[in-house]
């Protein structure tokens, strides 16, 4: 081989091994082969690992006893009427037939304060009907802190008193809780009724829907 041809292949190896150094040397800066392919070089004093978790809003209400059901029943001979109530109440000595129910349970199950609107479809007219019968209601809360708010409940004389229903709670109601709790045990607003039946009650089947809407209250 001519010395020429000698020197430039001496000259391209050292220029090559110059080049593979100043790579080594540079991917050292970032990291070693690690940076490359992920599978060489020293690894690093901090690493970080990650959890996620996200809540979603939930507004829910549920009446979790939703049937009133006095069932089948008449007046005892020689009664002019009967009276039952939710709450236990029983004319015994008049009553044929009719159940004691539980009353009405209404629950904010979601995550979500409530403001929460009751209607219903009936009224002592026609429930159970007849002169001088009885289709009354009342509420309570289960604890102090169940409703809340400006006007905490809107239905006034009801949730201490029985109020007669002389006329349906027409849609879109009147404002039962305005901010309805959500936290358990201060979540639940209890619903109680009365009936009188009278001799002049039509023989026939009653009903009465009780509707409650929620608007996010929180």
């Amino acid at each position: 081989m001519e010395k020429g041809v000698k020197a430039l292949v001496v000259i391209f190896v050292v220029t090559l091994f110059i080049a593979v150094f100043g790579s080594v040397i540079a991917m050292e800066r970032f990291g070693g082969f690690r940076a490359l392919t992920g599978a060489w070089g020293e690894s690093s004093t901090v690493t970080y690992g990650a959890t996620n978790l996200t809540i979603t809003s939930n507004l829910r209400i549920n009446f979790s006893d939703d049937t009133v059901n006095f069932g089948s029943g008449y007046l005892c001979a020689g009664c002019a009427s009967a009276r039952l109530g939710t709450d236990g109440t029983n004319d015994t000595s008049c009553n044929c037939g009719w159940n004691i129910p539980n009353g009405l349970l209404l629950e904010n199950i979601g995550n979500r304060y409530a403001r929460v609107n009751l209607s219903n479809t009936a009224q002592v007219g026609s429930f159970p009907g007849g002169a001088n019968a009885e289709y009354s209601w009342q509420w309570n809360n289960e604890s102090a802190v169940t409703c809340t708010g400006a006007n905490v409940m809107n239905l006034t004389g009801n949730q201490t008193a029985k109020s007669n229903l002389t006329a349906p709670i027409l849609s879109p109601g009147l404002v039962l809780c305005e901010k309805l709790n959500y936290s358990e045990n201060d979540n639940a607003v209890n619903i109680s009724f009365w009936v009188t039946i009278v001799s002049t009650s039509p023989v026939e089947s009653k009903n009465d829907t009780w509707t409650a809407v929620a608007v996010d209250n929180s």
